[in-house]
């Protein structure tokens, strides 16, 4: 299977991971969509790239996203100085569901 990552992007992420991390600022990169599997390929992909050193990942069930639970535990997973999390899924992953499902006039989203 072709890589979805091209050595140019790679050595741009690296580039980008080590300066970040130099000067201590934290990185959250969120990884959204409908398939389940094409996300899971493409969080492989993009933290094979980067250093592991200072790369945390985390799932998050859309399901389990209600309430303040849900909003808790991806604050307690913010990455701290210099740190890189990437999230699979996030709460927008409810909202979407929840916008793209609604039958009504959408008034609620406006």
């Amino acid at each position: 299977m072709r890589s979805l990552v091209s050595d140019s992007l790679k050595e741009r992420l690296e580039a980008a991971q080590m300066k970040l991390a130099s000067r201590g600022v934290p990185v959250l990169i969120v990884f959204e969509g409908n398939s389940g599997r094409a996300i899971t390929r493409v969080v492989n992909e993009v933290s094979r790239c980067l250093e592991p050193m200072g790369i945390a990942y985390h799932h998050f069930d859309p399901a389990e996203m209600r309430g303040t639970k849900g909003i808790a535990a991806m604050l307690a997973a913010t990455p701290g100085k210099g740190d890189i999390a990437l999230y699979d899924r996030s709460w927008y992953s409810r909202m979407i569901s929840e916008y793209n499902l609604d039958e009504g006039d959408g008034e609620r989203w406006t």
